[in-house]
């Protein structure tokens, strides 16, 4: 069976991340994870890109316009706290991502 060809902003987030080493992008329920050795630090539904936050990179993320990830069920909304989606100006910003980014690995895939 042949394999789904990943979303145009997977592949660049590949691309842009790619300075961090080891990481790589697999289908994850209705979108993509993005794993480090690994250990995933961020996923990508609907073409956002949420980072897995801890409190700190949480409150920054929401700080500059980030929003929890939300999905909706058949009679209600899941909000799922430890996803927050990078804001549009970070992902032109690719040091600024890329040190976004590292927090999420560092709090979750142990590197």
């Amino acid at each position: 069976m042949p394999r789904p060809a990943k979303p145009e902003i997977v592949a660049w987030l590949e691309g842009e991340l790619a300075p961090l080493g080891g990481v790589s992008a697999k289908r994850f329920f209705g979108g993509w994870d993005l794993r480090q050795d690994g250990g995933q630090f961020a996923i990508v539904m609907e073409g956002t890109l949420y980072l897995k936050v801890n409190d700190d990179l949480r409150a920054r993320l929401l700080g500059e316009g980030g929003r929890t990830f939300r999905y909706d069920k058949t009679q209600s909304t899941v909000t799922v706290a430890k996803y927050v989606s990078v804001p549009e100006t970070v992902l032109d910003d690719p040091d600024t991502l890329r040190d976004l980014a590292r927090e999420a690995i560092r709090a979750f895939c142990g590197t």
